[in-house]
């Protein structure tokens, strides 16, 4: 599985509005990925930190696949806390 690095950067007026947290994702990458242009997207938060982007009309991730990916975000977090991070 690759990683991708990205900035979560402000958006918004700071006097009017306030700012909000705003993500882009864009490249090649994407495509190749499963994400094609002109798609619509589905975001699910699984836990704090952790979102899901699925392709609207891909089958929903079942019990397991959320359990799975739970115990992975744990994992990663002791691994980074053994390491100091």
């Amino acid at each position: 599985m690759k990683t991708h690095s990205l900035k979560i950067e402000e958006a918004g007026d700071r006097f009017k509005y306030g700012i909000v947290p705003k993500v882009r994702v864009s490249g090649k990458w994407l495509e190749a990925a499963g994400f094609p242009p002109g798609e619509r997207l589905t975001l699910t938060v699984i836990s704090p930190g952790v979102i899901e982007m699925r392709v609207c009309g891909a089958p929903a991730p079942t019990e397991a696949f959320h359990l799975a990916a739970m115990r992975l975000d744990h994992a990663i977090a002791a691994d980074k806390t053994r390491r100091g991070e």
